[in-house]
């Protein structure tokens, strides 16, 4: 994926840009690239063709879509070579050529002639989709998901293509391999009794309840890990007794007298990642947990935050910033706490095709 977006692709610019290409020629091109792809990472025919093109900080694959990039790159060379033609016998030339670049990036009446333009293009479309609809607030954190275009032996190849299928709900779970077939059964297999979606069998099944633990308890034990490199006394799962009942947050970090409160969730793809990381924090900042913390470790100030993604690893913008701004976790631990929970989401899928825990 590195060498065909990065080199193979790139090679064929400058004959495109400077040849007389039509646009169902380079639709074609696109097709078979696609079509490799999905070849290459077992990914469904039916999978929205913005995941390819939309870039990684968008949630995609970041492949370029010849039919956009290449009469754009076009126009940005013939609109520097205008001024050097003015007046000449190439000008009228150069004129119908930046016509004809400018009609073939209208699709719909919508004009794409910059490289910010397509992008927010394929942006758009993948969160309109019903599989990309996940992956819509993926550019809150866009340094993320730079393990999916990267290069990088971040993760073995099996484990790579297996979360760009859970990512894009291209698993094969009953309810997305009953498309256009009413007549299929969909509820789950596991006996819940609700449509077998990817969202279920992750993050609802009891099958998997137990993956989704220890899901949970890596990302907590990754952020631990990382308090205490940077010197603090970190606590796990401390039991605080209040007024409002027993309050049980995952991490308090002390350090200067000051106590850090760190709650990790991994949540469903509909919900909205602020909002829980919002409630998150309103659950440990209130005065009886705050005195009771105060108390228990002497300390004068308490700060609450949380560590907050969906399931398909994308992260809450307001997480994400809360705890780089109090040196929690750094840039790079984001790329790798969203790949651990992805990566957790597709051992809980596997967990669940293994075993015949039926739920009566």
């Amino acid at each position: 994926m590195f060498a065909l977006r990065v080199h193979l692709l790139p090679r064929l610019y400058h004959k495109l840009i400077l040849g007389a290409t039509r646009v169902s020629e380079l639709k074609k091109v696109d097709v078979l690239v696609r079509q490799h792809i999905r070849r290459v990472l077992r990914i469904p025919h039916d999978t929205p063709n913005a995941y390819f093109h939309a870039t990684v900080g968008d949630g995609g694959l970041g492949v370029p879509a010849l039919r956009y990039t290449v009469p754009q790159l076009r126009l940005n060379r013939l609109s520097h070579l205008e001024q050097d033609f003015y007046g000449a016998d190439g000008d009228a030339f150069l004129i119908s050529e930046m016509d004809a670049c400018k009609a073939r990036l209208r699709p719909g009446g919508e004009a794409l002639s910059s490289k910010t333009e397509v992008d927010r293009y394929w942006k758009v479309r993948l969160a309109r989709s019903y599989d990309g609809e996940g992956l819509g607030r993926a550019s809150e954190v866009k340094q993320a998901h730079s393990w999916v275009g990267d290069g990088t032996g971040f993760m073995s190849g099996g484990d790579y293509i297996e979360c760009i299928r859970t990512r894009i709900n291209a698993i094969p779970t009953r309810y997305r391999c009953a498309r256009g077939q009413p007549q299929k059964e969909v509820l789950c297999r596991a006996g819940c009794r609700v449509v077998e979606s990817a969202a279920h069998v992750i993050q609802g099944c009891h099958r998997t309840h137990g993956k989704r633990i220890k899901r949970h308890d890596v990302l907590v034990h990754y952020t631990a890990r990382s308090l205490k490199q940077k010197g603090f006394e970190v606590h796990n799962e401390p039991r605080l007794r209040t007024t409002l009942g027993l309050r049980k947050p995952d991490l308090i970090a002390i350090k200067d007298r000051k106590a850090l409160v760190v709650d990790a969730q991994v949540i469903s793809d509909r919900y909205d990642l602020s909002k829980a990381h919002e409630e998150k924090c309103a659950k440990y900042s209130s005065e009886f947990v705050v005195d009771e913390i105060k108390k228990r470790y002497a300390v004068t100030d308490v700060i609450t935050t949380s560590v907050t993604l969906n399931w398909r690893g994308v992260w809450s913008g307001r997480s994400a910033d809360s705890l780089l701004k109090l040196n929690v976790l750094a840039k790079a631990d984001l790329r790798t706490v969203s790949a651990r929970a992805l990566m957790g989401s597709v051992y809980c899928w596997h967990f669940f095709k293994k075993t015949t825990l039926f739920c009566l």
